[in-house]
């Protein structure tokens, strides 16, 4: 290695410890057909009340991304994404990092 290249700085983007850390998921339940906006609104209830039992404030809401899809989501911290998972046994979801919350 060169005098020149040893005094570049080192490419942080491919370091591990630089990556933006977890902060937890947003799970899915997604439903389809005629029915799916009322299903999706009435599974809402169902997983607020679930939240407030176990006394978790976590953001939840619906989407209709089409006509015949909509699907309701929870944000969660990773701490309580397992037992929401084994529990709710959401169809998908997504991880959200520390940054995207700024």
């Amino acid at each position: 290695m060169t005098q020149e290249n040893q005094n570049q700085p080192k490419d942080q983007s491919s370091d591990p410890q630089n990556l933006p850390k977890p902060w937890g998921h947003r799970i899915f339940w997604d439903y389809y057909g005629a029915m799916a906006q009322g299903t999706a609104e009435h599974f809402l209830i169902h997983l607020k009340s679930f939240l407030d039992k176990y006394d978790l404030n976590l953001k939840t809401g619906v989407e209709h991304p089409q006509a015949h899809h909509s699907f309701v989501f929870c944000e969660t911290p990773v701490e309580h994404v397992e037992m929401l998972i084994k529990s709710l046994k959401p169809k998908r979801y997504q991880i959200i990092e520390q940054s995207s919350l700024l």
